[in-house]
């Protein structure tokens, strides 16, 4: 991209690509990026999870694996950890993921542990939500389904929460996240468990087409059924043009990601976020939504302190 190149003229570059992509015949899957920077962030879960279960991460360390040593450390102290930092969620709800909710797309599934998306889905839908939301894994730790995403096949538009969340129905919620790398095994690699979630995206993204948002992709779960499909149904992949809405800060930034596809295998669209609020991506997807992008809405809450890390903490 060039220097003179507005962060409002890269937006209308990605909305014109989008505007062939037909969204409302796709299932969006939507990562935390909307949510900040309104909800307590990983990076800061993971300081947290380092003061309380006095464990230290490790350069370059994934945030899954470093959770499973902090578990092991201090189990009660973790999911205390995860408990305090994602339920205590604003009373509002960030504008992008109202404006997901309106484009009324085919099907939508969230990887998000806080209430935003299922907050929004629930108003837009208030008669029959509960009828159209699911939660995997299931309360017992167990998947509460098919291992097919036969969900959206249907005609109304459900949601799932593939990753749990923050239900304040059940009271074990935060020790049924999938977070650490335990958890991913359980779900995407163990063999006695079927292999729930990897039978379920495999049949996702085989036989709909989606747009991933405000996610990097980088998990080990989803990272190992994108190369599962990508070596024998790789066509197919390519045959369903999924699309990965990839935001960047500044036109070296773009430059960079452009030109490749994530994981080898979907489609990127970049969009400019313009600021931390994610004001950018709201445009764009006010294009499609019909809402307005200056909704009034509060600061950012301010977050409980984090506490500085000393060497005590790990004695």
């Amino acid at each position: 991209m060039a220097s003179e190149v507005t962060s409002d003229q890269f937006n209308n570059n990605c909305i014109r690509e989008l505007e062939v992509a037909k969204l409302q015949q796709r299932v969006v899957v939507v990562g935390s990026g909307p949510s900040s920077p309104f909800i307590t962030s990983i990076q800061q879960l993971l300081e947290r999870l380092q003061k309380n279960c006095r464990k230290r991460i490790k350069k370059g360390e994934f945030h899954w694996d470093f959770c499973d040593r902090a578990r092991a450390a201090s189990p009660d102290a973790y999911y205390r950890t995860i408990k305090e930092t994602f339920e205590n969620l604003p009373a509002w709800t960030a504008d992008v993921y109202r404006h997901l909710i309106k484009i009324n797309f085919k099907g939508y599934v969230t990887l998000n542990y806080d209430d935003q998306l299922p907050k929004e889905f629930r108003a837009q839908n208030s008669n029959d939500w509960s009828n159209r939301f699911s939660v995997y894994p299931h309360e017992d730790g167990s998947p509460n389904g098919t291992a097919r995403a036969y969900e959206f096949y249907k005609t109304t538009p459900l949601l799932v929460a593939v990753h749990g969340y923050c239900n304040p129905a059940n009271l074990e919620w935060h020790k049924q996240v999938i977070l650490s790398g335990d958890d991913y095994k359980t779900h995407y690699f163990d063999h006695g468990t079927g292999e729930f979630l990897f039978h379920w995206w495999c049949d996702l993204l085989t036989q709909h087409s989606c747009v991933f948002i405000g996610t990097s992709l980088r998990e080990p779960g989803l990272l190992r059924v994108v190369e599962k499909l990508a070596k024998d149904q790789f066509h197919r992949l390519m045959e369903l043009d999924h699309i990965h809405l990839v935001g960047v800060n500044s036109d070296s930034n773009a430059t960079e990601l452009s030109g490749q596809k994530s994981l080898n295998a979907f489609r990127r669209i970049l969009y400019h976020r313009q600021d931390e609020r994610f004001s950018g991506l709201g445009r764009v997807l006010s294009s499609f939504s019909g809402l307005p992008t200056d909704t009034p809405r509060p600061a950012a809450p301010v977050q409980r302190e984090i506490g500085v890390i000393n060497e005590e903490d790990f004695r």
